[in-house]
């Protein structure tokens, strides 16, 4: 089997008219075993950080051998994309990097899920008996040492997938739990599976948590925080009116947008979706009440859907954007339809 590795491309375009683009930089980052990326980011001095999950040991770019069974690899490039360190975090189990910031000390925000015990970097053990997965943070200085770290789980599998640092300093983090009220899980489960949503201060001290959800699966994929000081999430649901949910859904899953609070509290959902598989990946705030979110799906024109699939109903999937607006009864300002579907339909 072939192996998986870190790939790093830069590709500069130039200001003429119509001409393509050209690879300018490329390199291949990895070891002797599986490594997988999962996201990169500019860094304040030009550079980037580049993250994922490794299982390799010291080979090649790796300088350090893996804790166990899957560790978070972070590799920090300069501008030119020379590497000028890499980091190896985990413990004897499997540990899965997701998502990682930068944050406003010029260190790094990593988040993702760990079934390990106490081991290795990590200093707290599963929160569950079995062998379930819990929310793993890790905050590191500008140079990639560890600061602190601190896992977050109930009694049942919690699966880690996006995070943020928030405007006082501290984090929102937000992931699917299928954990009742345990350990750090304050609510218990409306259903199958919920949004999960905990906010830490700078230290990584849980301020509040939230459990948000229908009496099905409800599948929390990002989130972001908002010009109000509220925060926007995004996913996708397969739940009824129930719970937090305000709206019956569509067909298969369906996107599911919930608004809160900078205290976590609802203030409006919206559900989103054609006759088929439909799922929300990303969500944007591009001005005061005007959203955009984002995924894909295998609708077609059904339910909000307007446009038809590109390929085969219910076989082949589209890329599929929604802006939203939020207004009051009687107020909304509809858009031009495109080939995207536009929802002004929010009402508060």
């Amino acid at each position: 089997m072939k192996k998986p590795v870190l790939l790093f491309t830069t590709a500069f375009i130039t200001t003429v008219a119509l001409a393509q683009p050209r690879i300018k930089h490329q390199g291949v980052i990895g070891g002797n075993e599986d490594d997988q990326f999962s996201s990169m980011y500019l860094t304040k001095d030009g550079g980037l950080i580049v993250n994922g999950t490794s299982n390799s040991n010291i080979s090649d770019q790796k300088t350090q051998n893996s804790r166990g069974n899957g560790d978070y690899w972070i590799v920090k490039l300069d501008s030119a994309g020379n590497i000028q360190w890499d980091k190896t975090i985990g413990g004897t189990d499997y540990d899965g990097l997701t998502d990682l910031q930068q944050t406003s000390d010029g260190g790094y925000i990593l988040g993702g899920l760990s079934y390990s015990n106490k081991s290795g970097d990590k200093t707290e053990n599963r929160k569950s008996k079995d062998s379930y997965s819990d929310y793993w943070i890790v905050k590191l200085d500008a140079a990639g040492s560890i600061e602190w770290d601190k896992a977050f789980g109930g009694t049942q599998t919690d699966f880690f997938e996006s995070l943020q640092q928030t405007a006082d300093g501290g984090y929102i983090l937000g992931g699917a739990s299928f954990s009742n009220k345990s350990h750090e899980k304050s609510q218990n489960s409306r259903g199958l599976i919920d949004y999960w949503i905990i906010k830490l201060d700078v230290a990584g001290n849980i301020q509040w948590d939230k459990t948000i959800g229908g009496n099905n699966t409800d599948f929390l994929r990002t989130l972001q925080q908002t010009s109000d000081g509220g925060y926007i999430l995004g996913g996708e649901s397969l739940s009824p009116i129930s719970g937090e949910k305000t709206e019956n859904g569509r067909g298969d899953t369906d996107y599911w947008i919930v608004k809160l609070n900078s205290n976590g509290k609802v203030q409006w959902d919206k559900t989103i979706g054609g006759s088929n598989e439909d799922a929300c990946y990303a969500v944007s705030e591009i001005k005061k009440n005007h959203y955009v979110v984002g995924g894909y799906s295998y609708s077609g024109i059904s339910g909000d859907r307007t446009g038809g699939n590109r390929g085969k109903v219910d076989k082949t999937a589209d890329y599929w954007l929604v802006e939203l607006e939020v207004c009051k009864a009687g107020q909304c300002i509809c858009y031009t339809g495109t080939s995207q579907q536009i929802d002004c339909s929010v009402i508060i």
